[in-house]
């Protein structure tokens, strides 16, 4: 279990892999094979992902050597259309773009590390005034999970780009649950205050 938790890293310091996030072991099963039975591409089976991730049709991911294969996976024409790690945002911000981002913090697939890491890379490349991350307790793999998992970026991003209100803050909701929270821009994160605890209003960001 400690293992799933941490962050690999090359010795040079370098991610080999974020580590997931206490709270999303419920959902681990689809991504990362917890369970007798056939495995496929979301739990661990990489399958016809092999020669497009590694280059080599034949690879056992068995025998992965970050230190001697960590590099070259970023190397491949895969990596060049699925990664987004360029933080040079500047001809985007410079036509008026606004960046906002969120993630799920139970994501049990793409770790919500990643993103953060991102974010916060960005914003040190950036400033803070373009761009908004927003991490979600409770969510799941973009939706799902036991927390607030439906709010409405969108709304907030058009009050952002058109009107200059940037969003510090949403509100998020469970039906099934009969539950709210606040979703708060990162760094900050919602705690309960006083109140019912189903509303959002009971809780504050900081």
């Amino acid at each position: 279990m400690n293992k799933a938790y941490q962050t690999v890293r090359t010795r040079a310091g370098v991610v080999g892999n974020y580590g997931l996030t206490r709270g999303s072991e419920a959902g681990w099963n689809p991504f990362v094979s917890t369970t007798p039975g056939p495995r496929n591409v979301l739990n661990g089976d990489l399958g016809d992902l092999i020669p497009l991730m590694f280059g080599d049709s034949g690879f056992d991911p068995a025998t992965f050597d970050i230190e001697k294969q960590q590099a070259a996976i970023h190397r491949t024409p895969f990596a060049a259309e699925y990664e987004a790690n360029s933080t040079d945002l500047s001809k985007f911000f410079g036509r008026g773009g606004k960046l906002l981002l969120w993630h799920g913090l139970d994501d049990p697939a793409p770790s919500p590390f990643a993103t953060i890491d991102y974010y916060e890379r960005a914003v040190k490349a950036n400033g803070r005034s373009n761009i908004r991350f927003f991490a979600v307790p409770g969510m799941y793999h973009c939706s799902n999970g036991p927390g607030a998992d439906t709010f409405d970026p969108l709304t907030a991003l058009e009050q952002w780009v058109e009107h200059g209100k940037a969003p510090d803050k949403m509100v998020a909701t469970n039906r099934t649950a009969g539950i709210e929270r606040p979703v708060c821009a990162w760094p900050t994160l919602p705690y309960y205050r006083s109140g019912d605890p189903s509303r959002a209003g009971s809780f504050v960001c900081r």
